[in-house]
């Protein structure tokens, strides 16, 4: 059981999220295999899309030391963030597929309602989701880097959010961080892809709203490699 992993006294929503998303609705992405594409050396080909779900929540949640985000306010941004970890691959779904090859992805974002329903998300996690709906539309379809936030402003009814474009544009980051890291299968290519994740999580630590709460330290990743020459590693072991 996954809740068994962690028991944190402290984290309300995380622990609601293990209970009643992933030990229930999010079970049935174990049957959707990401393909990737070819000609792309990170895809996470092979990998279902439930362990890349739990994955990006697991990251973010791991990071909460230095995010700090425990505030009721706080909560349900972490709401509207693991809501949108859940469903910005919403293109995927089988379900979908001849929306998304005809439409492209914001046609697709249009079905989110359905999924919300069929994760009975408003009854077990996130009772008030309905006032913020645009807001996770609005991280959605800013998820991308490819596209920005550009391709949401371009729908007016992402001007509705109940939390300000500003501070969602600021969770943003958060969202393309920890979906950046788990595209990279060691620490090798989060190097490769330009600092994709550190990017993001600095580009949020030093936003005003974390200078307020003190978390506007910058990070940077330090990593060591052993020789893979055995024999001279063997001789240093001997």
């Amino acid at each position: 059981m996954i809740k068994g992993i962690f028991k944190k006294k402290n984290d309300g929503v995380f622990k609601l999220f293990i209970e009643e998303v992933a030990e229930k609705g999010l079970l049935k992405y174990e049957n959707i295999i990401q393909y990737g594409q070819d000609n792309d050396e990170y895809s996470k080909s092979g990998e279902t899309l439930y362990t890349h779900k739990l994955k990006l929540v697991f990251l973010l949640e791991s990071l909460q030391s230095i995010l700090k985000l425990k505030s009721e306010i706080d909560n349900e941004e972490k709401r509207i963030l693991f809501t949108a970890i859940i469903f910005h691959d919403i293109n995927k779904l089988p379900e979908y597929e001849e929306i998304n090859t005809k439409f492209g992805y914001k046609a697709v974002v249009e079905k989110l309602n359905e999924q919300i329903k069929s994760f009975n998300l408003k009854e077990k996690f996130f009772p008030n989701i309905d006032e913020y709906y645009n807001d996770i539309k609005f991280m959605m379809l800013g998820h991308s880097e490819h596209n920005g936030i550009i391709g949401s402003l371009l729908d007016l009814s992402i001007n509705n959010t109940k939390i300000p474009k500003d501070r969602l544009s600021e969770l943003l980051l958060l969202l393309r961080a920890v979906d950046q890291a788990d595209l990279c299968n060691n620490i090798d290519e989060i190097y490769k892809r330009n600092y994709g994740f550190l990017y993001n999580i600095n580009a949020f630590l030093n936003n005003p709203e974390s200078k307020k709460r003190g978390t506007d330290k910058q990070y940077k990743l330090e990593f060591h490699k052993l020789s893979e020459n055995i024999g001279i590693l063997s001789d240093i072991i001997n």
